[in-house]
């Protein structure tokens, strides 16, 4: 029969070096040489003992005691000190502590002992780190010297040379396991989740950033007005942003493998994959949802750092496995499971787990060493773990961070249609239950009939040409490009809003904060440029904008192209060209970028676009600059490219608001000649404070004041009804200044003297007066062709605009009333 032993040898386990005890020499028979004992350290003046010892009544123990005293030299009360009993010594090192190095106490025999054995017990203080077997060493002394006496007694002494009679200790570390040294599965399965949602939650901020930056500087306004659609634009930032989650989850995952992390090693790539991405994904969409409540890119910035630092801080408490799978149990309530499966990094953190769990090294108890995870599969992520509860597969995991990310774009899509940022029409809160909103339109012709002039009854103010507009504004039988009936918009508080849905009307009235419009009617036709003037606050930019959909009207209708603003307001957008009162340019894109995009969002052709790019930039003299960035214009540059934009792809309507402002005169030259050029074939609207401007381009001028319509008509017909006649502009010879007073007063009775200064007379003709300038002329052109004629330079003028625009402004308020019967 025989005994077979298999020994196996691994190499993760760690051998370690012999190491010999001894740190005081032990005595030798024959050897004469001082030997040295422990030395002692206290505090200053506090004495110390090399070792208290009792041998409590044990002969032999005081023989043991008394050969160590011979051998290292120690003095009583100075290096060892004596006590009676192990009570009376244990008492006395308990109340001087630190003051001795080693304890050593005598048993008496007991039961167990014989005369030859000898037990002791040893005591050692541990504050002198610096001694790694002071225990060891001192059993080693002790014991040798017991055998060395008992060898005495036997008269044996001479074979204490031999090495089989004295005790050799040496020390050998048990084998141990070797440990990961970089500590991976420490990091990856407590803070994994935290620092891999945290690189992730800068596409939140990127992403933020970019959409309300669009919406600050109006940006993505300018893009809708031009035509393009809502649903557009959403989806051109969405798809680039998934495009940025590609490549982030890419990165992530091959970045991991590239840099031999166990869990991208040792999972299923298609699985990583899909986690990075759906969690990237779900970020974004609540970049979404979060944009719409900003309107400044600061706080944009300022609420994304917000949302990184308070994901941190959850995820160092709730992203580790303990509480994650905690959160399943049957004792915590499922509210709690519910509340944070609408947190993204949560979802991230519970997969991101289940793979680690199966992928990082684990201790192995029985090999007392790490070994490698079994590794996550695809068919992993399809299997739930069962425990002390069941927690749900990692599929699940993912689900829900697609589903987080579908909630918050629902989100997005209501808030952005009821929360007005100022660049657009609020809707109400439930517009998603309007058929309109859905495109179903309900298919009842509407046909437009002229009023009758009896059902109409004009204030004692009202001037004939706001007559005349408000009966054509009604004539559907004459076609025109934008027709405005009874436009008012009344800018109202939340106070107002209440007031006016639970108190009588004349009370409700009073809590009316703003009247920008008062029953405002205009037409205007094709091949016509209608300029408004008014002072700020007339209501010219509130119509405007009207008119683009950016405010709602408080009641009226307002059409263009026979398309109803309020409810076809994208189609109106599609033949519309705008020219803001400030440029919203990109400054990373050219001018001729510019033109290109606006082209493509009016579905011009590719080839036509750039003949209309190149003739658009010619005519303003920006063709050379035209692949310059619009960051390196000046405001004058950036001026002529909104002009531009406005006409590009031959809009139906061209809205320009104060369009030449800050031009030098030779620029306002040439975009007064393509405004001009551009009127044919369609309509145009002009706002200006620049009087000569609307002389120049305008068919016809309309004066507000307080939301109201004052007049319209062509400059010279404003200028004859609301002016006051003539200017006649005199400069007389030297000495002749009474003279010439004679002469123009015998001519003209009702002559009015404007000023006078050294012989420069400005005289006023009224216009019932008009009828006497055909001989006044010929005597001033007689006079004026004498050599020693009184007069020296003369001149006549009709009343300018801006006189006319002063009068107008400055009377009373006029209004009207529709009676129905």
């Amino acid at each position: 029969m025989s005994l077979i032993m298999e020994v196996n040898f691994d190499k993760s386990i760690l051998t370690q070096p012999t190491r010999n005890i001894h740190e005081i020499e032990i005595p030798r028979e024959g050897n004469s040489k001082k030997l040295q004992f422990y030395e002692c350290k206290a505090a200053p003046n506090v004495p110390c003992y090399k070792i208290v010892y009792t041998s409590d009544g044990i002969s032999f123990g005081e023989t043991v005691m008394s050969q160590l005293v011979s051998d290292y030299q120690l003095k009583l009360d100075k290096d060892f000190k004596n006590f009676t009993s192990v009570k009376e010594m244990e008492a006395w090192m308990f109340s001087h502590q630190n003051e001795t190095m080693f304890g050593l106490a005598f048993i008496p025999n007991s039961i167990l002992d014989t005369v030859d054995t000898l037990s002791y017990t040893l005591y050692y203080n541990r504050s002198r780190e610096e001694l790694h077997f002071p225990l060891l060493s001192l059993q080693n002394i002790i014991d040798n010297n017991i055998i060395y006496l008992r060898m005495k007694e036997l008269n044996r002494t001479q074979d204490l040379m031999d090495s089989r009679y004295s005790v050799q200790v040496d020390y050998k570390s048990f084998p141990q396991p070797l440990t990961t040294k970089d500590g991976q599965t420490l990091v990856f399965k407590i803070s994994g989740p935290t620092f891999f949602s945290i690189s992730a939650m800068f596409i939140l901020i990127v992403s933020l950033n970019n959409l309300v930056v669009e919406k600050e500087f109006r940006l993505r306004f300018s893009m809708i007005m031009m035509g393009m659609k809502e649903s557009a634009y959403f989806l051109s930032w969405l798809i680039t942003f998934l495009v940025i989650s590609l490549v982030f989850a890419l990165v992530n995952v091959l970045g991991g493998m590239i840099f031999q992390m166990s869990i991208f090693l040792n999972a299923n790539f298609v699985v990583l994959f899909l986690l990075f991405f759906s969690f990237s994904f779900s970020l974004i969409c609540l970049s979404f949802f979060l944009s719409t409540f900003i309107k400044e890119s600061r706080n944009a910035l300022i609420l994304g750092f917000t949302v990184l630092a308070i994901s941190f801080i959850l995820n160092l408490t709730v992203s580790n496995g303990g509480i994650v799978y905690l959160l399943y149990s049957d004792k915590i309530s499922p509210f709690f499971y519910i509340i944070f499966s609408f947190y993204p990094p949560f979802n991230f953190a519970k997969v991101f787990i289940d793979i680690a769990s199966k992928t990082l090294p684990e201790y192995d108890s029985a090999l007392r060493r790490f070994v490698s995870g079994p590794g996550y599969s695809f068919t992993d992520f399809f299997v739930g773990k069962n425990s002390y509860d069941y927690v749900p597969a990692s599929w699940i995991g993912v689900g829900l961070l697609f589903l987080d990310g579908l909630f918050f774009l629902i989100l997005y899509w209501y808030c952005d249609n009821v929360i007005s940022d100022g660049n657009g029409i609020r809707k109400s809160p439930i517009f998603f239950l309007y058929p309109s909103y859905w495109g179903i339109q309900c298919f009842r012709s509407k046909e437009h009939k002229a009023p009758s002039d009896d059902n109409i009854t004009f204030s004692k103010f009202e001037t004939d040409d706001v007559k005349v507009e408000f009966k054509r504004a009604r004539d559907w039988s004459q076609p025109a490009i934008v027709r405005i009936i009874s436009l008012r918009k009344t800018f109202s508080g939340f106070f107002s809003r209440i007031a006016h849905k639970i108190l009588p009307q004349k009370y409700a009235d009073k809590f009316s904060e703003k009247k920008a419009l008062k029953e405002l009617n205009l037409v205007v036709r094709d091949n016509e440029c209608v300029s408004l003037l008014g002072h700020n606050g007339a209501g010219k930019s509130t119509t405007m904008n009207i008119l683009t959909g950016l405010f709602e009207q408080s009641h009226g209708e307002a059409y263009v192209s026979d398309l109803d603003v309020k409810t076809s307001i994208s189609a109106v957008r599609k033949q519309l060209g705008i020219c803001p009162q400030h440029d919203i340019l990109w400054d990373d894109l050219t001018a001729e970028e510019h033109l290109e995009l606006f082209g493509d969002l009016k579905g011009i052709p590719r080839k036509e676009c750039k003949e209309q790019v190149k003739s658009l930039l010619d005519s303003v003299e920006l063709s050379k600059v035209g692949h310059h960035l619009t960051k390196t214009y000046s405001g004058g540059m950036k001026r002529r490219l909104s002009i531009c934009i406005a006409c590009i792809g031959n809009p139906k309507l061209i809205l320009l608001d104060e369009p030449t402002t800050g031009l030098d005169p030779y620029s306002r030259k040439k975009a007064w000649n393509l405004i001009h050029n551009m009127k044919k074939g369609r309509a145009m609207i002009l706002t200006t404070h620049a009087m000569d401007e609307a002389d120049y381009l305008s068919d016809r001028i309309a004066i507000m004041a307080n939301g109201e319509l004052k007049c319209i008509g062509t400059s010279l017909s404003i200028k004859s009804q609301y002016g006051s006649g003539y200017n006649l502009m005199v400069v007389a010879n030297s000495g002749h200044e009474d003279s010439i007073l004679t002469l123009i007063q015998h001519k003209v009775k009702d002559l009015k003297v404007v000023s006078e200064n050294a012989g420069n007379f400005i005289f006023n003709i009224p216009k019932h007066q008009v009828s006497e300038l055909s001989d006044l002329i010929s005597e001033m052109e007689k006079q004026s062709s004498r050599i020693d004629g009184i007069i020296k330079d003369w001149g006549i003028s009709q009343t300018t605009l801006e006189e006319v625009y002063l009068k107008v402004t400055q009377k009373s308020e006029f209004s009207f009333s529709k009676n129905k019967t």
